[in-house]
Formats: structure tokens, sequence, C-alpha cells
């Protein structure tokens, strides 16, 4: 089940992100359904206040979280289940054509959901020092939405039990 939460939108990159980023399952009984997400910072994991919240055996409380703005994209990796294109990472640009694996569900990004043809000409565009710099910034609010998201968990595991 996908359930599409949270209603927070600061904004962490610089400039509102140029439209929606949609995303589409693949290779599960909901292959090529299609995501889209609209807020500039997506956080996707199995717990109860992610943006992209994915109900399934091996994905984390907080698996990842997305930055979406003018300059592109980027995602930060908070698990070691989490893979872009067959590897693993802990911070890196995502564009048209990626392959994000969450635990078992893998979602390519589609084309029209973000600047740039292709890699090449979206890492060209970015600068390196900046994105450090973006990243940086978030950092001190990706420990509190993931300490949210723990407790969350938390919550969703006592309520089980009962």
């Amino acid at each position: 089940m996908v359930v599409l939460a949270w209603k927070h939108s600061p904004e962490l990159v610089q400039g509102p992100a140029p439209g929606d980023l949609s995303l589409r399952i693949v290779g599960t009984l909901r292959d090529g359904q299609i995501v889209r997400l609209s807020a500039p910072k997506c956080t996707i994991g199995s717990a109860k206040g992610c943006t992209l919240r994915l109900r399934c055996a091996g994905v984390q409380p907080l698996n990842c979280v997305i930055l979406r703005g003018s300059r592109g994209t980027v995602v930060r990796s908070w698990s070691a289940k989490t893979r872009l294109n067959g590897r693993g990472f802990s911070d890196a640009l995502l564009v048209a054509g990626d392959r994000l694996k969450v635990g078992p569900i893998e979602l390519e990004v589609l084309p029209s959901s973000l600047p740039g043809k292709n890699r090449v000409e979206q890492e060209d565009k970015q600068r390196p020092a900046e994105l450090e710099r973006q990243i940086a910034f978030a950092r001190q609010e990706f420990e509190r939405d993931r300490a949210t998201c723990e407790q969350h968990r938390k919550t969703d595991e006592a309520q089980l039990q009962q």
C-alpha cells in the first residue's frame, strides 16, 4: 500500500522545484504505477510520517530523504537497504532515468519530473560545493525528521502489540 502524507514543505534547496517528482514503481504487483511527489522535502520509508509511505517487509521506517529545488534534486540515504542505480550511496544527485531501490521496491525517476536530459547534463550544472552546503544545511532537519519517523514507528509497533 502506498500512502502519501506530510504537508510540511520548507524550502531547503534554492528556489521552488519545477513541477512534481514522478516515480514509476518497477517489478512489483504495482508495476508501472506512477507516484507524484510535490513537496520540496520528501521522506520515503514505512513510518507513519513519511511523505511516501511504503508498507512492505524490508522497507525501513526512514530509507531516504529527497530534497527538490530549482537547482536540482538530491537524495540522501538513511538505510543500507537503499540503493541508487544498484549501488549504495550516502548523498547523490537524482536525475531522470535513475533507479532508487527502497528495500524490495524499485522506483524509476521519470524524465518529465526533473530538469536535465541525463545524468551527465545534470551533474555538469551542479556545483559540488553548493550541493554540500545545501546538504549540510538540511542535516539538522534530517535528524529531526528521522527521530520523528522513529517515534511514529515505535508508536505503530506499540499499537500493533496491543
